[in-house]
């Protein structure tokens, strides 16, 4: 099978963990150069700013290495952490021009916006009419060598309302990428959720077009967390949506780029905040963990109780809840959340954050994050205090990352009104990894929303590329898989954007840049 579609990039972890020291994770932020806080001096003045904060990571200078963007707040300038190697990292923010007084910033997507191969920065905001505070979405834009310019037209003439977490797809088939904001906002009149890219990163709204307009109203709009993601497996990004107070949505992107609300009564997460979309189940097709508030006495305030929902697709775009099989209902008050094989035993683990500030939700002050790692059946156990990631400060954001390319998934959690924290992996298990970054043509260049099957030992697991959101925060543009007991895995097969296929099979090296058009089909099934 050749293809001129893209290139493959293969790095393997095959001999990192040989010489791990503990079975768990270890905090590392001072050591790593990384701790900061958060807050707003003024606040909390009301919830949004309680909810707010945002964090993202991605390669911005090209270097083969995770880059960190970190907002503050009012208690200084946004934070550009660049990756120095060997586990370090450095604030270069001024120097690359990457000049955002934080304030009321609100949420961080690391993704190529532009379509020209390198990664720039998306900043929501939020509009505090009685305080004074305006922060509009803005877009940096990346000049290939990680210095940013700011772009304040990009996204036209705005509404003036809070923005929230952002997700960039392609909403209408037309390969360029598109960005769709979470909007949660106690005003009423109507919001844009979803903005096309006009084939030059400047973006027009298109909630009419899409047939998203009204879609979100409780009355008014709740929306926290979009996803896109291709769930009934027909190469379209569809749309999944976390939202407050019961409105959770499932849009299928049809023909024409046009989504239709088919949210059915099993959506039924009462205050969804949070998202983690992927195949926890290896069964070939995307799951959906929506983080939610789980109270088990008598709630103080206007919230939900029954916890975080766990749906598990079905193979054709409909969800089954299997949160109480699960074991995963109780998250207390969460928010950001990501699926990842923290242990490497071919798994997907699933890690969130929480809390909530405020004294009718002084139950959840304190809130400890939870680890749930897999048992490899469809059922999770909760690990957090054992494995040393009980973070009990306000969890808003989280990346799941390698940033120290060792092999093994590292945590960083941003909390609200405290330290940002960097959880390095130790977990020493012996296990082999295989991360897959991909390169295609533009205006698509990191295959954003492209399939990668991994098969070891007789067994397949699926990941897509995505540029998401977790919750205020985005995760790096790259495929990571454990590899359980496997010396090697057998093959890597990716299904392009375009629908084109590429195949390869394993050959020793620890990494390798594989160009699609010299790929074949190797005879491995």
């Amino acid at each position: 099978m050749r293809t001129t579609t893209g290139t493959i990039i293969i790095w393997l972890g095959l001999f990192a963990w040989a010489h791990a020291q503990a079975a768990g994770f270890s905090e590392v932020s001072v050591a790593a150069g990384v701790s900061t806080t958060h807050g707003l001096q003024f606040g909390p003045y009301g919830e949004p700013d309680m909810m707010c904060g945002g964090i993202g990571a991605g390669d911005v200078n090209a270097d083969g290495r995770p880059d960190i963007v970190v907002l503050r707040g009012d208690l200084g300038a946004a934070k550009l952490y660049m990756n120095q190697g060997g586990g370090t990292f450095v604030d270069e923010a001024a120097l690359r021009t990457f000049n955002l007084s934080s304030n009321l910033a609100n949420g961080v997507l690391v993704a190529d916006v532009e379509g020209d191969g390198d990664l720039d920065i998306v900043v929501g905001g939020q509009y505090l009419a009685d305080a004074g505070h305006v922060s509009p979405p803005r877009l940096w834009r990346n000049n290939g060598a990680g210095v940013f310019g700011e772009d304040r037209g990009a996204f036209g003439d705005w509404d003036g309302n809070d923005t929230w977490s952002a997700a960039l797809g392609d909403s209408d088939g037309d390969g360029d990428l598109d960005l769709v904001f979470g909007r949660w906002t106690r005003l009423s009149g109507p919001r844009v959720h979803l903005l096309r890219n006009n084939g030059t990163a400047q973006f027009s709204p298109a909630d009419q077009a899409a047939g998203l307009t009204g879609q979100f109203s409780t009355p008014n709009d709740h929306s926290f967390t979009p996803s896109f993601a291709d769930i009934n497996n027909d190469g379209r990004a569809d749309l999944l949506v976390t939202g407050d107070f019961g409105s959770s949505r499932v849009f299928l992107q049809q023909p024409g780029g046009v989504f239709a609300n088919v949210t059915t009564p099993v959506i039924s997460d009462e205050n969804g905040m949070g998202a983690a979309v992927a195949d926890f189940d290896n069964d070939g097709d995307l799951d959906w963990f929506v983080s939610s508030i789980f109270d088990p006495g008598t709630p103080a305030g206007n919230w939900g109780t029954s916890g975080n929902r766990l749906y598990r697709n079905d193979g054709n775009g409909l969800f089954t809840d299997v949160t109480t099989q699960a074991g995963v209902r109780d998250g207390a008050w969460g928010w950001g959340s990501c699926f990842a094989d923290f242990d490497a035993d071919g798994w997907l683990d699933l890690y969130m954050v929480n809390g909530m500030l405020g004294a009718t939700a002084s139950a959840f002050n304190a809130d400890t994050a939870r680890l749930f790692m897999s048992n490899g059946n469809g059922t999770f156990t909760e690990r957090a205090v054992a494995m040393g990631v009980a973070d009990s400060g306000q969890g808003r954001g989280i990346v799941c990352m390698d940033y120290d390319s060792d092999g093994a998934i590292d945590i960083m959690v941003q909390n609200g009104y405290g330290a940002t924290r960097l959880y390095h992996n130790d977990i020493a298990t012996g296990r082999n990894t295989v991360a897959v970054h991909l390169r295609a043509a533009a205006p698509n260049q990191f295959g954003i929303g492209a399939r990668i099957w991994l098969k070891s030992a007789g067994r397949e697991q699926m990941r897509e590329m995505s540029a998401g959101n977790n919750f205020l925060s985005s995760n790096p543009p790259i495929a990571y898989f454990g590899l359980g007991a496997a010396a090697r895995y057998e093959r890597i097969r990716v299904r392009w954007p375009d629908g084109k296929e590429s195949i390869v099979g394993y050959s020793a090296g620890l990494s390798r840049t594989i160009e699609a058009d010299l790929l074949f089909v190797d005879g491995l099934e």
